[in-house]
């Protein structure tokens, strides 16, 4: 046994034994076989590369012209929520006054995206093209975006359509309580008493709009009957009507419809008298017209900033670049001048006055901001309207200086604080009116805010529209317009009085075209958007004198209460006058300036598609 297993040791002993040198040619060779592996798939992954990176920097570059696009999106915004009112400027009016706050922003123009091409990155550019649809009341722009690729530009566009979202400027008639205003109706505490007992109306004002009522089934408080407002015949309503308190509707007729708040419904629209009422004949009350516009049903409304923040943003507005006034401040709109831009004739005596260098200026304003000329340097003449359009008359702080003839009110009227010669008083009108005639009224576009009250002491035209007022049934030269639009905004905190001075309860002479404070307007004209944040439109002495015909309002009436402009039955007569409110439709575009600042945006997105790969045909020839 130990014989046979030597050898097998020694047979394995006697075979070939490898020399170290084969071994290592073996591993050179599996070294230069793994290299050349190596070698091989770089070459392989490189040349894909290569060929792949074209595709890659062209993807890269669509993500580059995208965020053009959405850059000049963020920048077209920002303008048009600065200012509404740009949404009317384009490529045909970009270099008008009122389109110059766009500069250096260029319509239907390449404009680089700021701070794009720098680290190597490519560089962006975006152009706008913005048009106007009136049909639909929106506004629609076209923006396209481009950014360098490796075979030449890559572009994208995207059309974007925005709708207005002031809806408050929306309606002919808006309010957010039904009932007249306490203060003028003689009922300033108990007010808040008149509520309906309805369990499904609990706690919701009430206001009988269209005919009269009683306290009929101890349904409505009886000491509630001073508050309904009524209008009676004569009166028209051309245009959308809300209230954020359920009201009752007496014979308008069939059509239409009603807009009401989400909460709020109307008691009810018929023809009849409900057996809640015992009320007076229907017939020949007011006309209400709600097809002429579009009425927007159960939407939710967009409310009115409070008094004392739009004070604030309107007096930090108006002190940049708007013109800033104190105490009892006369405005009388006088058209344009020589080189055709708007102006007014100011008399504003509590406005404290500095001279610098020999030039009589406004201390209220930033003199290192502002560049308007406020006051005039010869007293009378007029000056131009502000920059950004907005003019704020707040409180003075002391009041030194007597009132003049155009400044002081003459007897009662609503808003009177004790402190005539302080008050925050914008009083307002056209320099000369002709209801058949040429008239000379406001020029642009306008603000006019007022710590207290605005007073209406003439009609107010555009020029713009001529003889012919705007509405819904608007003059065709006071439609949408390219290069200007005449549009004035009055915000009150308190009233937007119509001054009726009265002597012993009866009218003084009727005013002549000058108008004035010492008179009394007849028939007068309100070309305005009317905004009164805590109390209403009203007429001074509404309850005297003889009746002086009717307002004529064309734009929108905005309100907290019920406007009150006369009396069926007081001193044994009709006094002050009836309402004819008729919608300018124009508000579905445009706005006066910073009228809905602080409150919301005045355009939201509606509706966005981009389109990837390719210019729009709006897109400006050639590359960037």
């Amino acid at each position: 046994m130990h014989a046979a297993n030597a050898s097998r040791r020694n047979r394995r002993r006697s075979g070939p034994v490898p020399h170290r040198d084969d071994q290592g040619q073996s591993a050179i060779a599996l070294v230069l076989g793994i290299v050349l592996i190596m070698v091989l798939g770089t070459s392989i992954f490189v040349t894909t590369t290569l060929q792949n990176f074209p595709i890659v920097q062209n993807n890269l570059a669509q993500h580059y012209a995208y965020r053009a696009v959405e850059a000049g999106l963020n920048e077209y915004e920002y303008v048009i929520q600065t200012n509404p009112n740009l949404v009317l400027c384009n490529t045909t009016n970009l270099n008008t006054p009122q389109c110059q706050a766009l500069q250096p922003f260029k319509f239907g123009q390449w404009n680089q995206v700021p701070y794009s091409g720098l680290g190597g990155s490519p560089a962006e550019w975006f152009s706008v093209y913005p048009t106007i649809d009136v049909a639909d009341g929106l506004v629609k722009a076209v923006i396209d975006g481009a950014a360098q690729a490796t075979t030449g530009f890559a572009y994208q566009h995207e059309s974007v359509s925005f709708q207005p979202t002031n809806s408050f400027l929306l309606h002919d008639w808006w309010s957010v309580h039904g009932i007249i205003d306490p203060v003028p109706a003689g009922d300033a505490t108990g007010w808040n008493a008149c509520t309906v007992s309805a369990a499904s109306e609990k706690g919701k004002l009430l206001s009988l709009l269209w005919g009269t009522g009683t306290n009929g089934a101890n349904r409505y408080p009886s000491n509630c009957q001073n508050n309904f407002a009524y209008s009676g015949p004569g009166t028209v309503f051309n245009g959308p009507v809300f209230s954020d308190d359920p009201m009752f509707v007496c014979n308008f007729g069939t059509s239409g419809s009603v807009n009401v708040g989400p909460t709020s419904p109307w008691l009810g629209v018929t023809t009849a008298a409900p057996s809640a009422f015992t009320h007076q004949n229907c017939s020949g009350y007011p006309t209400l017209n709600y097809n002429a516009g579009a009425t927007l049903l159960n939407q939710n409304q967009a409310t009115p900033p409070d008094a004392v923040s739009a004070t604030n943003k309107l007096a930090s507005v108006a002190k940049e670049n708007g013109c800033l006034y104190s105490g009892p401040t006369s405005i009388t709109f006088d058209g344009t001048d020589a080189s055709g831009v708007g102006q007014y004739i100011v008399d504003s005596p509590e406005t404290p006055l500095t001279t610098v260098a020999g030039v009589i200026e406004d201390s209220n304003n930033d003199l290192l901001k502002n560049s308007n000329a406020c006051v005039p340097q010869t007293a009378g003449q007029p000056v131009q309207l502000p920059n950004n359009g907005v003019i704020l008359v707040q409180t003075a702080a002391s009041c030194t200086k007597a009132l003049d003839s155009a400044t002081k009110m003459v007897g009662s009227y609503w808003g009177s604080t004790g402190k005539p010669a302080c008050e925050g008083n914008a009083i307002v009108g056209d320099k000369t009116y002709n209801s058949g005639g040429s008239s000379v009224g406001l020029s642009g576009s306008l603000t006019v805010a007022a710590a207290n009250d605005v007073v209406i002491d003439n009609s107010i035209t555009y020029n713009d529209c001529g003889t012919t007022p705007p509405g819904n049934n608007g003059a065709s030269s006071c439609q949408i317009s390219s290069t200007a639009n005449d549009i004035l905004g009055l915000i009150a905190s308190n009233f937007i009085d119509l001054n009726h001075p009265v002597s012993r309860g009866n009218n003084v002479s009727t005013c002549g075209a000058g108008g004035g404070l010492g008179c009394d307007l007849s028939n007068p004209r309100i070309d305005a958007v009317v905004l009164a944040l805590q109390h209403d439109f009203t007429v001074d002495n509404y309850q005297y004198g003889n009746s002086l015909g009717t307002i004529y309002n064309n734009g929108s009436m905005d309100q907290y209460f019920a406007d009150i402009e006369g009396c069926s039955g007081c001193q044994g007569t009709t006094t002050g006058y009836v309402n004819n409110y008729d919608w300018d439709q124009r508000l579905a575009i445009i706005s006066p300036p910073y009228y809905l600042s602080p409150g919301t945006s005045a355009w939201a997105v509606a509706s966005a598609v981009i389109n990837s790969g390719s210019k729009s045909a709006f897109a400006p020839a050639g590359n960037p």
